[in-house]
């Protein structure tokens, strides 16, 4: 074992002595002192460690070890933007530099160059983990506000890395196109349009196209000022327009008068990628100056010869290399004469355009700008990036922009600064990453961003600050405390049991101080008006997301994420209630963000077997401790099918259901004595989770055309009833099978019944009117028993063949409704069996149902969520 790693061992195994005495045998400066750091940073003594960091990197600032150790350490004093300072100088960045990136951008400026950091760290690491927090971070910040980059080709150098960086943050599109078309497609399927120079793109796009619902960036670099274009442009459909240079923005206003306000103006500093240009401390510089761009009158080009002519003859092993083109003939031929009168040809290099700028860069010393005229010149900061040193003619502005003592206004200071001046690696790396780092310039454009999102949320479309958000409010009174349900498919409602259990939260909630928002993703006038007529008291609020579908995608995750935070600021909840699964499951992704205090309320465990299984099953597993179950049925069909045994009824939240239509029950007394005839009812949502009807229709009729008389009225409207109808066709039994069109039971009406066939909510009612009751199992036992062969069982009477409470049964034994009906019609006297079993089934349900009352229920489930 190498001696560094020994000693690394012998710090982890808390043996500091050992370690110690075998750092002090150890030569070389650099790791000596690294290790001293390490040892004192497991020792609890933070500030020596950093000590010893720091001169370590006195002696080598390049060292990715220490560096990688000292940004640690300042990240930890809460130095955020010092540790990211020294972070970025490591040459090799592994996954957790990045991660440390990551964590630093996100708390302190840009959220996406928080995000990209957290991706690339995801990138280097076979570690889930890393992806989970790159996955979270997208869904907690990612913004459903579409942008649309245009600029015209060759001109898009500048805009490129902001929008690899805002990609991560917004959906993005960059166009670069002259195109109309794929302007117009850009600009029809964007929110935000941004406009990469105020040339002839942004002429055609703010004349040309509507703009009206959309917010438009313009961003003014330099040359445009010089055109006539600006004056052409509408600048009335420009929201903000950024300037590179204050001067420029002078010259604007100056030449084109006030045509935008310039409260929608602002001076937005280019910034560079210091990501891709590695730092070299240069203690010992050579003798290569290089100019880099396109050549040109602009770039002064006179000023750079003479000054160099004036070098040479002081010290003639200067090397000057230009790396660029020229774009005008008669400028070539101008540079190129006086380049041979000056005697400097065998000083000075052409070089082509290369693809790795910093890896070009390494070998050179002095970066040089002689230009007359810049609006910021890149590769100044670029090259001060890597520690090389700046030379600069004083083009307006260029003192505000670079540093004062590196900006020369003759040949004199030319020199002085190249023979006299310091040459200060760090300086001039400290000097870009202070003022021109692409996170500070990314953390502008997010700010502005930001301030669109809130205009485009506060349009007339929007309520609750997003009026897609839709809001009804059935409450009378004004609680400040809230309870949210979030639930699926509103627009669904009938009048069936999920409906007045919310109803019955409504009105429960208020007796504690509570309001009851009600959230879900769609409505119709019908169901809106079932929950009035019920007596909901609350409001209702209508999302955008889609609660059926699972949570899979991060920016419908993201929009949701930003729906609930918007209501969470005006009704901050208590208590959220999820219900089914899949809206449950958006509750789940939406609490890693807003942590609220989620439970679900598993009202029927036909939802858990709907869909992907695997998927609601695994849900099911992780929220277990967040589940409020109904009653042990619905808990042992998916411990059956977790395949887990031992059961055990007291380690659940066990809440029940509320049966708050039993106050209507109490002075409804049986009718059904008038003759000797037998009456079946039966009044389930015809939906497919209740398609028992389907196999009761057919056993009845099967049992009618067999000999046996008795009626049976099913009442309900829509769903499957058109499949019932031809079921009763199809046996011929018209005068004895009839469908009820009501939507909204009598209970007046079903007094008159002696049998029932019903689930959950509406067998419970028909129990206590004292009405025997074959419950009817609606779970889709293809999911159990493999020899399953589509008939949905009933599992026997409420009362008699098992309890009302708690049931428990024999899940592989089965029944059919043609036995069971079959059994109570050849007795002697089938009537007077059913009624006088429907008396002991009245006062058991009665009894039983005491568990179940509206207060009962509502206050567990307060007690289980901890709000009792």
């Amino acid at each position: 074992m190498k001696k560094k790693e020994l000693i690394l061992n012998l710090i982890n195994q808390k043996k500091f002595d050992k370690a110690a005495t075998l750092i002090e045998n150890i030569n070389d400066i650099v790791q000596k002192n690294n290790l001293k750091g390490l040892l004192y940073f497991n020792k609890g003594e933070i500030q020596k460690a950093k000590n010893f960091f720091e001169k370590a990197l006195k002696v080598d600032s390049e060292n990715d070890d220490v560096l990688f150790n000292y940004a640690y350490i300042l990240k930890l004093m809460n130095k955020d933007l010092d540790s990211w300072r020294y972070l970025m100088r490591i040459k090799n960045k592994d996954w957790a530099t990045y991660d440390l990136l990551g964590d630093i951008e996100i708390n302190n400026r840009s959220k996406a160059a928080g995000i990209k950091n957290y991706y690339i760290a995801s990138t280097l690491i076979r570690d889930i983990s890393m992806k989970k927090k790159y996955d979270l971070a997208k869904k907690t910040f990612f913004k459903n506000i579409k942008i649309a980059f245009l600029c015209l080709p060759g001109l898009d150098t500048f805009i490129k890395p902001i929008y690899e960086y805002i990609s991560f943050l917004y959906p993005s599109k960059l166009v670069i196109s002259n195109n109309s078309e794929e302007l117009k497609n850009a600009v029809e399927w964007a929110d935000v349009i941004w406009l990469e120079w105020a040339n002839e793109v942004a002429n055609f796009v703010t004349n040309n196209i509507d703009l009206k619902e959309k917010k438009v960036v313009c961003r003014l670099h330099g040359y445009e000022v010089f055109t006539n274009i600006p004056g052409q442009i509408n600048w009335n459909a420009i929201d903000h327009l950024f300037f590179v240079a204050k001067h420029k923005r002078e010259i604007f206003f100056k030449r084109f008068g006030e045509k935008i306000n310039i409260k929608k103006t602002s001076i937005l500093r280019n910034g560079i990628d210091l990501s891709k240009f590695q730092y070299l401390n240069k203690k010992t510089p050579g003798k290569k100056l290089a100019i880099i761009g396109n050549i040109n009158y602009r770039k002064g080009f006179e000023i750079l010869l003479w000054a160099f002519y004036e070098l040479i003859k002081k010290d003639d092993e200067y090397k000057l290399f230009i790396r660029g083109d020229f774009q005008d003939i008669r400028y070539k031929i101008a540079i190129e004469t006086m380049i041979e009168e000056l005697n400097l040809k065998k000083y000075i290099k052409f070089v082509p355009r290369v693809e790795n700028l910093s890896m070009w860069l390494k070998d050179i010393d002095y970066i040089i700008s002689s230009s007359i005229e810049e609006s910021f010149h890149y590769t100044i900061g670029e090259a001060m990036a890597m520690g090389i040193k700046p030379v600069i003619h004083a083009w307006k502005e260029s003192r505000e922009i670079w540093p004062e003592k590196n900006i020369f206004r003759n040949t004199e200071e030319f020199l002085d600064i190249i023979l006299n001046q310091e040459y200060n690696s760090e300086n001039y790396r400290l000097f870009v990453e202070d003022k021109y780092p692409i996170e500070k310039q990314l953390f502008e454009i997010e700010k502005l961003l930001d301030s669109f999102e809130k205009d485009l949320n506060n349009s007339e479309n929007y309520m609750l600050n997003n009026n897609r958000i839709l809001r009804f409010n059935y409450s009378k009174t004004s609680e400040n405390k809230y309870i949210w349900y979030l639930m699926n498919e509103f627009g669904r409602f009938q009048y069936g049991g999920g409906e007045r259990v919310l109803v019955s939260f409504s009105k429960e909630a208020k007796k504690y101080g509570y309001k009851l928002i009600f959230i879900s993703n769609n409505y119709t006038k019908k169901s809106l008006d079932i929950l009035k007529d019920l007596g909901f008291e609350g409001e209702i609020l209508i999302i955008n997301t889609p609660l059926t579908e699972y949570p899979r995608d991060f920016i419908k995750i993201r929009n949701f994420i930003e729906e609930l935070s918007s209501i969470k600021d005006k009704y901050p909840p208590d208590l959220v209630i999820g219900h089914p699964v899949t809206a449950s499951m958006w509750l789940e992704e939406a609490n890693k963000v807003l942590k609220l205090n989620v439970k679900h309320y598993l009202i029927t465990i036909v939802n858990f077997l709907i869909g992907d299984i695997s998927q609601n099953i695994k849900f099911y597993k992780e929220s277990i401790n967040n589940i409020l179950h109904i009653d042990a049925l619905t808990k042992e069909y998916l411990e059956l099918r977790l395949k887990v045994n031992n059961f055990n009824f007291n380690e659940y939240n066990y809440v029940g259901v509320p049966y708050f239509t039993i106050d209507k029950l109490k002075n409804i007394r049986l009718n059904n004595n008038f003759d000797s005839k037998i009456r079946i009812i039966m009044y389930p949502r015809f939906t497919y989770t209740k398609s028992f009807v389907l196999n009761a229709v057919e056993d009845m009729a099967k049992l009618i055309n067999n000999g046996y008389e008795f009626y049976v009225n099913i009442v309900g409207v829509g769903g499957f009833s058109n499949t019932i109808k031809e079921i009763i066709k199809f046996h011929n039994v018209e005068k004895y099978i009839k469908i009820i069109p009501l939507e909204k039971i009598d209970f007046r009406f079903v007094a008159i019944h002696d049998l029932a066939v019903n689930t959950g909510v509406s067998a419970s009612e028909t129990s206590y009117l004292g009405i025997p009751t074959i419950f009817a199992d609606t779970t889709p036992w293809f999911n159990f028993v493999s020899q399953y062969t589509g008939y949905i069982n009933p599992r026997g009477i409420l009362g008699k063949d098992f309890n009302l409470e708690d049931p428990y049964f024999d899940f592989y034994s089965y029944n059919t409704y043609y036995d069971i009906v079959k059994s109570i019609l050849d007795l002697e006297n089938p009537k007077r069996y059913l009624r006088t079993l429907g008396e002991d089934l009245r006062n058991y349900t009665k009894e039983a149902l005491k568990f179940y009352n509206e207060e009962s229920v509502f206050k567990r489930i307060l007690k289980f969520s901890g709000i009792l």
